[in-house]
């Protein structure tokens, strides 16, 4: 993602030391969050859009346009799970076009994590919050960091590892 000129550039990485860009994607803010699924790429802007790019056309589509900035974004079967600076949790289905939303106050997410029919998500102030994406509803609040979760990532079995500004690293399980 570049900065400068506000394009998604995707580089051919197999034919070493030689780089040669593939796909070029012009877009009008910075794509804060990108995911790739079935076959195409999805991107999310400071506008609050979502697109999905094709790569055999070469054409991007607006998928949503939800008007606030968006920090993280995942897919729970065919939903697309995103988060936004207003502390907003969306699912949003694309095919039925319906939009669900979970409202964490005076908080937003940084980072996100899908484990089974969880979304796991670690939160400006330290929290983590676990999502149940069968009911669109927040199970529960974790309170493990005392400053911004910047990372989540699944260890063996129901454990997993959070990184925090505050400067520790946390092994938890979910119950």
């Amino acid at each position: 993602i570049s900065l400068n000129d506000n394009n998604i550039i995707i580089i051919d990485y197999s034919k070493k030391p030689v780089f040669k860009e593939v796909h070029k994607i012009q877009v009008k803010s910075l794509a804060r969050a990108i995911f790739y699924h079935n076959k195409n790429l999805f991107y999310a802007t400071d506008l609050g859009s979502i697109f999905k790019y094709n790569f055999k056309t070469k054409k991007s589509k607006l998928i949503y346009a939800c008007k606030e900035k968006i920090t993280t974004l995942n897919f729970y079967n065919e939903d697309i799970i995103f988060t936004t600076l207003q502390g907003n949790i969306f699912t949003y289905n694309p095919t039925k076009r319906v939009a669900k939303k979970i409202n964490i106050n005076n908080n937003f997410v940084l980072n996100t994590i899908i484990n089974n029919d969880q979304l796991l998500c670690g939160t400006f102030n330290g929290s983590m919050i676990v999502v149940n994406l069968k009911s669109n509803e927040m199970e529960k609040q974790l309170n493990y960091h005392d400053r911004s979760v910047l990372s989540i990532v699944k260890g063996r079995g129901d454990y997993f590892y959070s990184s925090s500004l505050d400067r520790t690293l946390k092994k938890w399980k979910l119950n």
